[in-house]
């Protein structure tokens, strides 16, 4: 686990579970050549906020800080260049002073160390990171340094090590973020050299023998199968849900960039590749300016791929997370686009399932096109996937789809007000903490009115979102096409667009 990932659970910032997926994600990008640290995956994700990171980042270097102290501290001690005295008086001096020098300098100080010596160690140190091992070096100018250098690489390779054991044994769910933390407390009260993190864990009786060959056979695997696109090169991670991960990638030969939806392997057991790609069959028919275009669709290590286009621009919710609301006149001509796309895949005899404002892109001149199609589904099949669970996201669900009744476009339209309610209000139409709560909302409680949280919306865009909200199909507006005309005529008779969107 990275020091990113143990601060942030100490402080409470993340849960386990939100860390797990985060360390989970981590391994699923290494398998796709990309190195992404903990920390920026769950930036991401929406996990933390800035000052959240600010914070973590802060401690971290203090951490890191104290954690160079003792490890320069140790070496010297080992090598018989200072006594344990010195040494704790001077992790005490820089303690007192908050780490803002390092143990070269008040050891140098202290009188404990020359400035030769304390320069020996650290160019030792500094080399380790970046060259290979030596064969040593017997004069009795490099004895020391050289010395030193081993037993840094040595350190630096072990650490490496059990972060990459931690992170695979959590995602294959033998440990337990607790049981992790336990054992590096463990790990970490011992003098050096530490026992490695397998050590403490078979120790302790949180893993046996049989898990960590598990683990190892894990880790080889992962070494040594590069998951690649073919004919793509794999650039980024752009986003990741229940199913599959999002990616930046590029075409190898005429370079276009596209995004690439990668489905998970678990959601391949549970969903037939057959069924994927039918519904990328029905997908690729849609030719619409507010639908992102599917290219192409592929298998790879069993698993199916969407190759898309990319949009290069942000999230209505990343827009609402920055903005706290958007302006009416740009949710109006946002809902039009959406409104307009639907009104497409209602004509091809689809349903999308899971409008939300994640899943409105904003290019750069301001147009909404609606992506992650991959819920969608033909007007005459079954609401429920074949494990009975109900798809779609309970913050803009319908009551229809949360009883796991027939849908057409008219469930598509409900979330579609919920959206744009989220967008004008800065918060879901019924906010909760869990999706059982949010989709009880939908079922059961009053409409709510945007102007209540928004006093300056116009009272037409207020009656649209609320028919729009309506408990039953029959109560609302009963075709896409008739939804964009009515935004349209509002969005006319208030004015021009505001100067915030688009974003870049």
């Amino acid at each position: 686990m990275s020091l990113f990932g143990r601060i942030a659970v100490e402080k409470n910032l993340v849960s386990e579970d939100q860390l797990s997926r985060a360390l989970r994600l981590q391994e699923e990008t290494r398998a796709l050549g990309l190195e992404k640290p903990v920390g920026e995956i769950l930036v991401s994700e929406g996990t933390l906020g800035q000052e959240d990171v600010e914070l973590i980042l802060r401690l971290q270097v203090l951490n890191q800080r104290a954690q160079a102290a003792r490890r320069y501290s140790k070496i010297a001690l080992r090598n018989k260049l200072i006594s344990d005295a010195q040494r704790r008086e001077a992790l005490a001096v820089c303690a007192k002073e908050g780490y803002q020098r390092s143990a070269a300098d008040v050891l140098v100080e202290l009188e404990a160390l020359s400035p030769p010596q304390a320069r020996a160690i650290e160019r030792a140190l500094n080399r380790s990171e970046s060259q290979r091992l030596k064969p040593f070096d017997r004069s009795a100018s490099g004895r020391i340094a050289q010395a030193l250098e081993v037993e840094a690489e040595v350190l630096s390779r072990a650490r490496r090590d059990d972060v990459v054991l931690a992170a695979v044994a959590v995602r294959e769910g033998l440990l337990l973020v607790p049981e992790l933390e336990r054992a590096l407390e463990e790990q970490a009260a011992h003098d050096e050299p530490r026992p490695r993190l397998v050590q403490v864990l078979l120790t302790r009786g949180i893993l046996n023998e049989e898990e960590v060959e598990h683990v190892e056979r894990a880790i080889e695997g992962s070494r040594n199968e590069r998951l690649q696109i073919p004919g793509y090169t794999v650039l980024d991670l752009l986003g990741s849900g229940t199913t599959s991960l999002v990616l930046r990638g590029r075409h190898e030969l005429i370079k276009r960039e596209v995004a690439i939806k990668l489905f998970r392997t678990e959601h391949m057991e549970a969903t037939a590749a057959e069924q994927l790609i039918a519904e990328a069959q029905t997908i690729a028919r849609l030719r619409h300016p507010n639908v992102v275009v599917l290219h192409e669709v592929g298998r790879v290590h069993r698993r199916i791929y969407y190759v898309m286009e990319l949009v290069d621009g942000p999230t209505l919710l990343q827009v609402i997370q920055r903005y706290g609301t958007v302006p009416e006149r740009d949710a109006l001509r946002i809902g039009r686009d959406v409104a307009l796309a639907l009104g497409a895949i209602s004509d091809a005899g689809m349903v999308h399932r899971d409008v939300k404002p994640q899943n409105v892109l904003l290019t750069p001149t301001g147009e909404a096109k609606l992506t992650d199609l991959g819920l969608a589904m033909e007007v005459h099949q079954a609401p429920l996937e074949e494990t009975g669970s109900i798809v779609g996201t309970p913050v803009t669900m319908s009551p229809e789809q949360a009883n796991g009744r027939p849908l057409d476009v008219r469930s598509d339209l409900y979330s579609l007000g919920a959206t744009l309610y989220y967008a004008l209000c800065g918060k879901p139409p019924y906010p909760g903490n869990s999706a059982v709560e949010m989709m009880l909302g939908h079922l059961t409680k009053e409409i709510p009115d945007v102007r209540d949280a928004n006093p300056e919306i116009h009272p037409r865009t207020a009656d649209l979102v609320r028919r729009l909200l309506a408990k039953t199909p029959e109560e609302r507006p009963q075709t896409a096409s008739e939804v964009a005309a009515v935004l349209d005529r509002i969005a006319d008779d208030l004015g021009s667009s505001s100067d915030i969107l688009p974003l870049r």
